[in-house]
């Protein structure tokens, strides 16, 4: 009797641990650390570089990329996290060399290829920035970047947001619509043409920016999220196997455009709409309405990137959201077994914003 009554105890107690082992280790999947570099997604062959190896071996996801390491993409795509909001995707035949991981200071060089920065959630702390074989180059404000580099010449393109390039001793500042070509005879900028169109890397990469904000409305809806939340962070989501960005204190639209929004799981009380990250037909971007009300004065101290302040209460369905729109066709929930980072689509229908007031 007393064998049995212990043998139940000890499994009681075995269950507890791992339980609580199971708690911790979900509880878990949301800390990222204070770094950059972390490998969100790969598609086809993608191949890193390390400072201590010789040789190069294959890239997986959820790979933590240190200083020095470089990644080469070859026949395949990547897409790499920087600080919280801001994805760094490579196009097929780049190589990127990481300098610096530690937040607040990114810095990379591109060394060939073509990439696309997503850059969200700036601040005075957080420094973007980094070189090509032809300039320097520092993100300024919330925006979508394009950088293709070349044997003979870099081309930037701003789709939204600031850019300022160094080259040859000479700082050229890019505003929104406006594209530089970089050659050792120097700098010639031009304006974007319209309308605008995108090429099969940047539907790729809008994809992907869909898929992250799929998985940013499946962590967000749960009860029991997003206590305590003090900070932007990349949190895990563990449905399609991606860390998508929560933004802290307001819903953040992405630089892709209004129909895509991270949204905050407890947006404050001063909220009355989402910032926004990324280009407005209506107006320029970093610029923020005067609210009417609550006062100026009751405004946080803070604010998510430059970005501009949306007021609009239902927001239309987009491509992920299971409207019409641009970019490639429907998106398909994956089943269990499909690798990280598939692709998914939610219900039709308009997706109401949450308004506080």
């Amino acid at each position: 009797m007393r064998k049995t009554t212990a043998m139940r105890s000890t499994g009681f107690v075995l269950g507890v641990l791992v339980a609580f082992g199971g708690w911790v280790r979900a509880k878990a999947q949301y800390v990222v650390s204070a770094r950059a570099g972390l490998v969100n997604h790969t598609q086809g062959e993608v191949w890193l570089q390390t400072s201590s190896d010789t040789l190069a071996r294959r890239l997986a996801p959820h790979h933590q990329l240190d200083d020095g390491d470089a990644v080469l993409t070859k026949s395949g795509r990547a897409e790499i996290l920087l600080n919280p909001g801001s994805v760094l995707r490579l196009d097929r035949n780049t190589e990127v060399l990481f300098s610096r991981t530690d937040l607040p200071l990114v810095d990379f060089r591109v060394a060939t290829g073509t990439v696309l920065l997503e850059a969200a959630d700036l601040n005075r702390e957080i420094v973007l920035g980094g070189q090509t074989p032809h300039a320097n180059f520092r993100i300024k404000k919330s925006g979508l970047y394009r950088m293709d580099v070349r044997t003979d010449a870099t081309r930037f393109l701003v789709r939204s947001g600031e850019l300022e390039l160094l080259a040859e001793g000479r700082i050229q500042k890019l505003k929104k619509g406006q594209q530089a070509t970089v050659t050792p005879a120097g700098i010639e900028v031009v304006k974007l043409p319209k309308p605008v169109s995108f090429d099969e890397f940047e539907l790729w990469a809008k994809d992907r920016a869909e898929v992250l904000v799929a998985a940013n409305r499946s962590v967000t809806r749960r009860r029991d999220f997003g206590y305590g939340l003090m900070a932007s962070l990349w949190v895990f989501d563990p449905l399609l196997g991606v860390y998508t960005f929560v933004p802290f204190g307001f819903d953040f639209v992405s630089p892709w455009g209004r129909r895509l929004v991270y949204r905050c799981p407890y947006p404050t009380m001063w909220y009355w709409g989402p910032y926004r990250g990324g280009p407005d037909p209506g107006g320029s971007p970093g610029a923020i309405p005067s609210p009417t009300t609550p006062s100026e004065r009751s405004r946080p101290s803070f604010r998510v990137g430059g970005g501009r302040l949306e007021r609009g209460d239902v927001l239309a369905p987009g491509p992920a959201l299971g409207g019409r729109g641009e970019g490639p066709g429907p998106h398909r929930m994956p089943a269990p077994s499909a690798p990280v980072g598939g692709e998914v689509r939610s219900a039709p229908g308009p997706v109401k914003a949450p308004h506080h007031q």
